[in-house]
Protein backbone atom coordinates (compact mmCIF):
# COMPACT_ATOMS: atom_id res chain seq x y z
CA UNK A 1 0.00 0.00 0.00
CA UNK A 2 1.46 3.31 -1.11
CA UNK A 3 0.62 6.64 0.49
CA UNK A 4 -0.02 9.71 -1.61
CA UNK A 5 -0.61 13.26 -0.38
CA UNK A 6 -2.26 16.42 -1.67
CA UNK A 7 1.21 17.73 -2.61
CA UNK A 8 2.40 14.61 -4.44
CA UNK A 9 3.40 15.69 -7.97
CA UNK A 10 1.30 14.16 -10.73
CA UNK A 11 4.15 12.04 -12.17
CA UNK A 12 4.94 10.63 -8.71
CA UNK A 13 1.23 10.04 -8.05
CA UNK A 14 1.09 7.92 -11.19
CA UNK A 15 4.16 5.95 -10.09
CA UNK A 16 2.86 5.36 -6.55
CA UNK A 17 -0.56 4.28 -7.77
CA UNK A 18 1.02 1.77 -10.15
CA UNK A 19 3.24 0.46 -7.35
CA UNK A 20 0.44 -0.01 -4.85
CA UNK A 21 -1.27 -3.30 -4.07
CA UNK A 22 -4.62 -3.71 -2.37
CA UNK A 23 -5.49 -0.03 -2.20
CA UNK A 24 -3.98 3.44 -2.41
CA UNK A 25 -3.87 5.37 0.88
CA UNK A 26 -4.75 8.98 0.12
CA UNK A 27 -3.54 11.18 2.97
CA UNK A 28 -6.13 13.95 3.23
CA UNK A 29 -4.09 16.68 4.93
CA UNK A 30 -0.54 17.94 4.90
CA UNK A 31 1.14 17.95 8.29
CA UNK A 32 0.52 15.53 11.13
CA UNK A 33 -2.49 13.51 12.10
CA UNK A 34 -4.30 13.92 15.40
CA UNK A 35 -6.09 16.95 16.73
CA UNK A 36 -9.33 18.37 15.46
CA UNK A 37 -8.40 20.05 12.20
CA UNK A 38 -10.79 20.75 9.36
CA UNK A 39 -10.24 18.91 6.13
CA UNK A 40 -9.47 21.29 3.28
CA UNK A 41 -12.40 21.88 0.90
CA UNK A 42 -10.28 20.85 -2.10
CA UNK A 43 -9.78 17.35 -0.66
CA UNK A 44 -12.59 15.95 -2.82
CA UNK A 45 -10.91 17.19 -6.03
CA UNK A 46 -7.67 15.61 -4.86
CA UNK A 47 -9.39 12.27 -4.19
CA UNK A 48 -10.97 12.36 -7.64
CA UNK A 49 -7.49 12.99 -9.08
CA UNK A 50 -6.05 9.99 -7.21
CA UNK A 51 -8.93 7.82 -8.43
CA UNK A 52 -8.17 8.83 -12.01
CA UNK A 53 -4.71 7.29 -11.69
CA UNK A 54 -5.68 3.84 -10.45
CA UNK A 55 -8.11 0.96 -10.77
CA UNK A 56 -7.46 0.09 -7.11
CA UNK A 57 -9.71 1.29 -4.30
CA UNK A 58 -8.63 4.65 -2.88
CA UNK A 59 -8.95 4.97 0.89
CA UNK A 60 -8.77 8.40 2.51
CA UNK A 61 -7.35 9.06 5.94
CA UNK A 62 -5.61 11.52 8.31
CA UNK A 63 -7.62 14.05 10.26
CA UNK A 64 -10.89 12.12 10.07
CA UNK A 65 -12.94 12.23 13.28
CA UNK A 66 -16.55 13.18 12.45
CA UNK A 67 -19.45 11.52 10.61
CA UNK A 68 -19.84 14.41 8.16
CA UNK A 69 -16.18 14.00 7.15
CA UNK A 70 -16.69 10.27 6.60
CA UNK A 71 -19.80 10.98 4.54
CA UNK A 72 -18.08 13.64 2.42
CA UNK A 73 -14.91 11.60 1.84
CA UNK A 74 -16.91 8.45 1.19
CA UNK A 75 -18.43 10.08 -1.89
CA UNK A 76 -14.94 10.30 -3.42
CA UNK A 77 -13.11 7.32 -1.88
CA UNK A 78 -13.76 3.60 -1.58
CA UNK A 79 -13.00 3.71 2.13
CA UNK A 80 -12.23 6.10 4.95
CA UNK A 81 -9.53 5.39 7.52
CA UNK A 82 -9.93 6.64 11.07
CA UNK A 83 -6.79 6.13 13.15
CA UNK A 84 -5.83 8.79 15.67
CA UNK A 85 -9.40 9.56 16.73
CA UNK A 86 -10.01 5.88 17.44
CA UNK A 87 -6.77 5.56 19.41
CA UNK A 88 -7.76 8.63 21.45
CA UNK A 89 -11.10 6.98 22.33
CA UNK A 90 -9.34 3.76 23.32
CA UNK A 91 -6.86 5.64 25.50
CA UNK A 92 -9.73 7.47 27.21
CA UNK A 93 -11.47 4.18 27.96
CA UNK A 94 -14.44 5.04 25.74
CA UNK A 95 -16.40 2.41 23.87
CA UNK A 96 -14.75 2.12 20.44
CA UNK A 97 -17.82 0.44 18.93
CA UNK A 98 -20.02 3.41 19.86
CA UNK A 99 -17.51 5.84 18.36
CA UNK A 100 -17.24 3.87 15.12
CA UNK A 101 -21.05 3.61 14.90
CA UNK A 102 -21.28 7.39 15.30
CA UNK A 103 -19.14 7.81 12.19
CA UNK A 104 -21.76 6.00 10.11
CA UNK A 105 -24.53 8.44 11.02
Amino acid sequence: VQLVTPVTPDARLELLCKGSQGFVYAVTITGITGGDVALPPEVTNYLDQVNSHTELPVCAGFGVRHAEQVDNLGKHASGVIVGSALVERLEAGDDPAAFLASLRA
